[in-house]
C-alpha cells in the first residue's frame, strides 16, 4: 500500500490518494525465447521502411524472419536489407540486451530491464547489444552505463557492441522486465535491487534534505534555466543542491536511499527513482500540467512516499521535452512543509 499527495489548484491542502502498488506489477512471470543460427541486425536509422522512435533493427532467425521478441516496443525493431554472404559469424551463446542510446533516464527504464535473466550467474554469457554511432561519436558502453553492468557482476569484456550483421550459435532473448506506460515484475524489482545492493559508497555522510539536478542542464546553452529561484527557495529551507552528472553511479544510489527528503523537477531526472529503494520522502516539482505518464510505473517501483507540487504558470502549452518552463513559487510551494 501507498500514498501519493497532490497539490491541487482547487485546494491548499494537500489531498491524498491511496492507492494499491500493484497497480502496475504484473503478476506474470517472465519468459525467455531462444534461437540458434540467428543474426543480429545492428542499430539503422532509417524511418522510410517501418518508423521507430530510436532504430530499426534487432534479431531474424535461421528462416530469415525477423523476431519480435528482439523489439522494444515502439522504440527500436525491425528488419532491413542485408547481404547474407558478408556477415560475421560466431560460435558464442550470447544474451540479447536491446538497443543502447546515450540517455541515463531512458536506459534505466527502456533498456536495462532484460538483464535480470543474468543477475543469477552475470558471468556466464556474453551479452550483445545494438549501439549506434549517428549524433553520438561512438556508443560503446562506458562511463556510469558500464557502471550499472559492473555492479551487477558484468564486466566490460562480456559486452559486444553490434556494428555490423552477425550470425551468432545460440541467442538468448529474455522478456522486458520493465516497460514504460505498462507494467513492471517482480524480476525488475530483483534486479534493481541487486544493483543498489552492490553499489560502492564514496560519501562519507548524506544531508537530511536535497534537491536533486541533472548537470547538463546548467551548462547546455539550449537548456533553459528555469529553476534558479526554486533553488535559491530551497536552498534557505536546509535543501543541499545535488548535480547527479557529476557523481559516480553508485553515490548517485547512495543519495537515493539515504537522504530523508528527496526533491527533484518532473521530468527525466525523476526516472532516476527506479534505484530508490527506501521509504524516505519525495518530492516532484511539476514543471507543466502534462501527464508524466512513463513516470506513473517508475512511482510504483519504489517504496518512498511520493508528493507533487505545481510550481508553473502555465501560458502557453508546453510539454516536456519543449521549453520554456516558466517556474516560481507557487502558493502549493508555500504551503509545503518540507
Amino acid at each position: 500500500m501507498k500514498y501519493r499527495s497532490l497539490y491541487m489548484k482547487s485546494n491548499q491542502k494537500p489531498i491524498y490518494i491511496k492507492y494499491e502498488k500493484q497497480q502496475y506489477k504484473t503478476k506474470t512471470k517472465m519468459s525467455v525465447k531462444i534461437v540458434e543460427d540467428a543474426v543480429i541486425l545492428p542499430a539503422k536509422q532509417d524511418f522510410s521502411i517501418e518508423p521507430k522512435l530510436w532504430a530499426i533493427g534487432g534479431i531474424m532467425d535461421k528462416n530469415n524472419n525477423f523476431v519480435e521478441e528482439s523489439a522494444s516496443g515502439d522504440l527500436f525493431g525491425g528488419e532491413y536489407e542485408y547481404n547474407e554472404d558478408y556477415i560475421d559469424k560466431s560460435d558464442e551463446e550470447v544474451v540479447f540486451f536491446g538497443p543502447f542510446i546515450k540517455e541515463w533516464e531512458k536506459f534505466l527504464c527502456n533498456q536495462i530491464s532484460r538483464l535480470w535473466y543474468v543477475i543469477d550467474d552475470p558471468k556466464k554469457y556474453k551479452i550483445v547489444y545494438c549501439g549506434w554511432n549517428w549524433n553520438q561519436g561512438i556508443t560503446d558502453i562506458s562511463g556510469k552505463y558500464l557502471e550499472l553492468f559492473e555492479l551487477l557482476g558484468i564486466q566490460k569484456e562480456q559486452l559486444i557492441n553490434i556494428q555490423k550483421p552477425t550470425k551468432f550459435k545460440k541467442i538468448i532473448i529474455p522478456e522486458c522486465s520493465f516497460v514504460a506506460k505498462k507494467y513492471y515484475s517482480e524480476e525488475f524489482e530483483k534486479l534493481t535491487a541487486t544493483i543498489v545492493k552492490n553499489a560502492r559508497r564514496h560519501i562519507k555522510r548524506c544531508p537530511d534534505k536535497i534537491y536533486l539536478v541533472d548537470h547538463v542542464s546548467e551548462t547546455n546553452n539550449n537548456i533553459d534555466h528555469y529553476d534558479q529561484k526554486l533553488k535559491q527557495y530551497l536552498r534557505k529551507k536546509g535543501y543541499r543542491i545535488i548535480y547527479l552528472e557529476k557523481l559516480s553511479l553508485s553515490d548517485q544510489i547512495y543519495y537515493l536511499n539515504h537522504a530523508k527528503t528527496i526533491s527533484m523537477m518532473s521530468g527525466n531526472i525523476s526516472h532516476n527513482l527506479i534505484l530508490c529503494k527506501k521509504e524516505n520522502e519525495i518530492v516532484i516539482f511539476n514543471k507543466t500540467d502534462q501527464i508524466n505518464e512513463d513516470q506513473m510505473v517508475i512511482d510504483h517501483t519504489t517504496p518512498a512516499n511520493i508528493t507533487y507540487i505545481d510550481v508553473y504558470k502555465r501560458i502557453l502549452p508546453s510539454l516536456f521535452g519543449k521549453k520554456p518552463f516558466l517556474i516560481y513559487i507557487s502558493k502549493y510551494l508555500k504551503n509545503w512543509e518540507g
